[in-house]
């Protein structure tokens, strides 16, 4: 499949879009000026920048600068929304320097009310996700994979036994929405980002 087909029917975000998203302010700058990026800022990919973003941002210190010129190269190469989150992943790894925080510089960042916000967000999102496939309606795995890294996420700033359980609960709906639609053909993503920490 050619990268043409692959991001076909994907939606590009707007410039007024970007800016509200949680990236480097250089980075969205770059993005919504270059002609080079103009139509290619496709959701699901520069949701994966910014996913990882706020990752790194929580639990390391960096250069945003150096972040934000490897994204550029990820995001200009990229030709697979499946294997996009782990190849930009990759070269973050190759390119910056990530100095591990501990956990009381994590609380520093973050108000209890932004934490629990941010939570509760995921938290229906990942509800709304395994209701559907409990229900048996088609997804975009794509989406449910995201939402179960965020809850992943979740419990890797916070102990939180409902979360954890609910988790687990959903690893095992997503198993039986797999055995259901799996050779339908309707399977947008693999299940190797899905239930990573919490299948022992």
């Amino acid at each position: 499949m050619s990268e043409l087909e692959e991001f076909k029917d994907l939606r590009v975000l707007g410039k007024e879009e970007l800016t509200k998203l949680n990236l480097p302010k250089e980075l969205v700058s770059y993005l919504s000026e270059s002609y080079h990026y103009k139509g290619k800022l496709y959701e699901p990919i520069i949701k994966e920048v910014e996913d990882l973003y706020t990752y790194y941002t929580l639990f390391y210190d960096f250069s945003p600068i150096e972040f934000s010129k490897s994204a550029l190269v990820a995001v200009s190469r990229a030709n697979n929304v499946e294997k996009f989150r782990f190849y930009i992943k990759k070269i973050m790894d190759e390119r910056i320097e990530l100095i591990p925080k501990d956990a009381a510089d994590i609380t520093l960042h973050m108000s209890q009310s932004r934490l629990d916000s941010i939570i509760e967000g995921i938290k229906k999102n990942y509800i709304d996700a395994v209701n559907e496939m409990y229900e048996e309606k088609e997804v975009d795995l794509y989406e449910v994979g995201r939402v179960f890294a965020q809850l992943e996420f979740v419990l890797e700033l916070v102990h939180d036994e409902f979360l954890s359980d609910l988790l687990k609960y959903g690893i095992k709906v997503f198993e039986s929405y797999r055995q259901e639609w799996g050779d339908k053909g309707n399977l947008a993503v693999t299940d190797s980002r899905i239930g990573s920490s919490q299948t022992e």
